[in-house]
C-alpha cells in the first residue's frame, strides 16, 4: 500500500548559503516550492520524492541582487523557470537516513545526484489530525556544474552552494 504526501509550505523551508569573497556568507531562500513524497507500507518507508522550485522566488533579502540572480548570469528564470529534483531510488544508509538518487535539473542541465536525507518519520498532528511526514536534507551543489554564475570566480563567490531544507508533508 502506497501513501502520497504533499509539502506543507507553511511548515517547510528551503534555504541556501554561499561564501562571498571567501570570508563572508550570503544566505537566502526560495519562497515558492512544491513537492510530493510517496511511502510504502504501514512503516511509511519512503520510495520516491519530487521537488519543484520556482527559480524566480529566490530571496536573499536584497531586491536588486534577487533580480540579478534570476537573470541569465545565474538562474536564467525566464528560460528555465523551474529547478527540479525527481528521485529514482532510496537506499537506507543508517537509522532513518537514506541516500536518495535522482535527477537534478537547474538551468536546463540535468545531472544525476545523490543526497543523504534524514527521514524523521510520520506522526499524527494533535490538532488537525492530519498524518504528517517529515524529512531534512543538507547538501552541497557546485554552482558552475549547472551554469550558475559562470563569470564569477570562486574567490568572489564560492564554488559550492550549501542547501539546507526541512519539509513537512501532509498525507493526501
Amino acid at each position: 500500500m502506497t501513501t502520497n504526501f504533499k509539502i506543507d509550505k507553511s511548515h517547510s523551508s528551503l534555504s541556501f548559503s554561499i561564501s562571498h569573497f571567501m570570508v563572508a556568507k550570503i544566505v537566502g531562500r526560495f519562497r515558492e516550492f512544491d513537492g510530493q513524497l510517496v511511502t510504502l507500507g504501514q512503516n511509511h518507508s519512503p520510495t520516491s520524492i519530487a521537488l519543484t522550485i520556482s527559480a524566480s522566488s529566490i530571496d536573499t533579502n536584497d531586491v536588486t541582487r534577487d533580480k540579478h540572480l534570476t537573470n541569465v548570469d545565474f538562474f536564467d528564470a525566464e528560460n528555465f523557470p523551474l529547478v527540479t529534483f525527481r528521485s529514482t531510488s532510496f537506499n537506507p544508509v543508517g537509522e532513518n537516513r537514506f541516500d536518495v538518487t535522482g535527477t537534478l535539473e537547474i538551468n536546463g542541465i540535468r545531472q544525476e545526484r545523490t543526497f543523504t536525507v534524514l527521514f524523521n518519520g510520520v506522526f499524527e498532528h494533535p490538532l488537525s489530525k492530519n498524518t504528517i511526514a517529515s524529512f531534512e536534507v543538507k547538501a552541497e551543489i557546485l554552482r558552475k556544474e549547472f551554469n550558475v554564475g559562470l563569470s564569477y570566480p570562486g574567490a568572489a563567490l564560492g564554488e559550492a552552494v550549501t542547501v539546507d531544507a526541512a519539509f513537512e508533508l501532509i498525507k493526501q
